[in-house]
């Protein structure tokens, strides 16, 4: 009976490239792909934290072939709603600006998330866009709302760190992450925290 006693794994672009193997079990070492694309320059954070009653994050992903996969993540003071709503528009030149971080601090590039507060029209540069004019929060908001979260206790906070429960958002299409305290001007924050991939 034949048993394989290796295998090698190469980098289709350079032959002499191999994988790494750990020493105890021997197999290849690997790593997830979000934390890949984090290394490629392609994974950015935006958030934001405000004590109030409620506040809305907003952006335009662009047509073609790249695709943002996004991670949503928050956290309540006290009793709260979080809501995703595709496909609802806001007011140009309105709201102010939250900076996107690339995470690859060395060499990392820009998003292509586009934003229409700076100029009127939609740019990408490097935000997303905080409270614009004419735009609802919770349940009050226009749109389809593709996911919505109720905090029933206080100060709960969840992140959805597992790639299973990342959203691929439509291109040519405009969302708004909200956060709508229910008990009051308590604080919350919403954390984006997604990478950019072109289609093969």
């Amino acid at each position: 009976m034949a048993y394989l006693r290796a295998v090698i794994i190469t980098d289709p672009n350079d032959p002499t490239r191999h994988a790494e193997f750990d020493n105890l079990f021997q197999i290849p070492i690997t790593i997830d792909v979000e934390h890949h694309e984090i290394h490629e320059g392609d994974s950015f954070l935006a958030e934001h934290i405000e004590s109030g009653t409620g506040f809305s994050l907003c952006f335009k992903v662009p047509a073609g072939t790249k695709r943002d996969h996004i991670l949503l993540s928050w956290a309540a003071e006290s009793k709260a709603e979080v809501s995703i709503f595709e496909g609802r528009e806001w007011d140009a030149s309105t709201g102010s600006l939250v900076t996107i971080r690339n995470r690859e601090r060395n060499n990392g590039g820009a998003s292509q998330l586009q934003e229409d507060q700076s100029t009127g029209s939609f740019i990408a540069n490097s935000s997303v866009i905080l409270n614009p004019g004419n735009i609802g929060l919770g349940g009050n908001a226009v749109g389809i709302e593709i996911k919505h979260f109720e905090v029933w206790s206080d100060k709960r906070a969840t992140e959805h760190a597992m790639g299973h429960n990342e959203w691929v958002l439509e291109n040519d299409e405009v969302y708004v992450f909200t956060f709508l305290s229910n008990d009051g001007a308590k604080g919350g924050q919403i954390t984006l925290d997604f990478y950019e991939h072109t289609d093969e």
